[in-house]
């Protein structure tokens, strides 16, 4: 990649140069005093663009072309970190739409409103909290969820609680409590399969969970 961008950096460069050459023998043509503002003041280049359009369209779009090029390394480079490594971690398993953000080093969970059909989302960093919650609204397909080890807490878990489909959670060693378990995902109707070691729900409150509807499990 440093080298490409080097390349275009370069070509980018190059192309603007002689947009600017060319726009230099055009003006000096017509008029020697801008001609002469032009090339000791080459910031004033888009003044002379926009007052002399009819004349100076053709260079100036070599040196648009040339600035685009040599911003298009940046571009890149800005998709690579908020779109492709994203979907390097996405994967379709069975007609399923699987995402693993576990060990991601970014920081902005806001990219998962993008992908709403998500059935599978592993995300067990340090740095998800309450709010990182909120991103997955819209997820109406979500089947199974990982937090373990994530700054979630008790307040976090009302968005939880609006995944018609959720049915295996893993929250171990967070912040949620024996109220919080109570009055968001208890509720839950949809959740089968719970991982709660670590945190501060009471074995009672679970076994009465699990005994209220077949085919409840959970780790305490």
């Amino acid at each position: 990649m440093e080298k490409l961008s080097f390349i275009l950096t370069v070509a980018g460069f190059t192309v603007a140069a002689a947009g600017y050459v060319w726009l230099l023998w055009r003006t000096f043509r017509v008029s020697e005093a801008w001609g002469m503002v032009l090339f000791f003041l080459p910031a004033l280049v888009p003044v002379y663009i926009i007052t002399h359009l009819r004349r100076a369209w053709g260079p100036a779009l070599l040196l648009l072309l040339g600035a685009a090029v040599v911003a298009s390394p940046h571009g890149i480079r800005l998709y690579q970190q908020h779109f492709l490594d994203l979907a390097e971690r996405q994967a379709v398993v069975d007609g399923e739409m699987h995402v693993t953000l576990t060990g991601w080093n970014r920081h902005d969970y806001s990219i998962l409103e993008k992908i709403p059909t998500t059935v599978v989302l592993q995300m067990a960093n340090a740095d998800v909290t309450d709010e990182t919650l909120e991103h997955l609204k819209d997820m109406n397909n979500l089947r199974e969820l990982d937090l373990n080890d994530t700054a979630v807490s008790d307040a976090g878990l009302k968005y939880l609680n609006a995944l018609p489909k959720l049915q295996q959670l893993r929250l171990r060693n967070t912040s949620v409590t024996d109220e919080g378990f109570r009055t968001s995902l208890a509720p839950l109707e949809s959740l089968r399969n719970l991982d709660m070691t670590g945190t501060k729900v009471n074995s009672k409150t679970l076994r009465a969970w699990k005994n209220a509807k077949p085919g409840r499990e959970y780790l305490h």
